[in-house]
């Protein structure tokens, strides 16, 4: 069951995809590809590349709401919204959404311990 305090619902993908093994399978390729995400958005920050930040999160909002963290794909598709076409960096958002996303890491690898 998800707590409120928590951004992944096993629950809600489980019922989107239809079973527990597909959504272990989900959940192991978004770990392999998040480090590399975090990365690059963390690069295009440090740049202050907006244009690139834009494209980042908004690739990370459909790959969040398919993981059913709604909230933090919300969170993503307002700074892709503010970024693209944009010159100004959304820094509190920005740093609350690599925060979430951390925590959304530690909480698909406890969903798979």
């Amino acid at each position: 069951m998800r707590t409120s305090n928590q951004i992944f619902s096993s629950e809600a993908l489980s019922h989107m995809l239809g079973g527990a093994e597909l959504t272990r399978q989900v959940v192991r390729v978004y770990l392999e590809e998040l480090p590399g995400l975090l990365r690059n958005l963390s690069a295009a920050a440090a740049a202050r590349n907006t244009q690139e930040i834009g494209r980042l999160t908004h690739s990370l909002k459909g790959s969040l709401a398919m993981l059913a963290a709604h909230e933090t794909a919300d969170l993503a598709a307002a700074i892709s919204d503010e970024c693209l076409g944009s010159e100004t960096i959304p820094e509190g958002s920005l740093s609350d959404l690599l925060g979430n996303l951390s925590r959304l890491e530690a909480e698909l690898q406890d969903f798979l311990a």
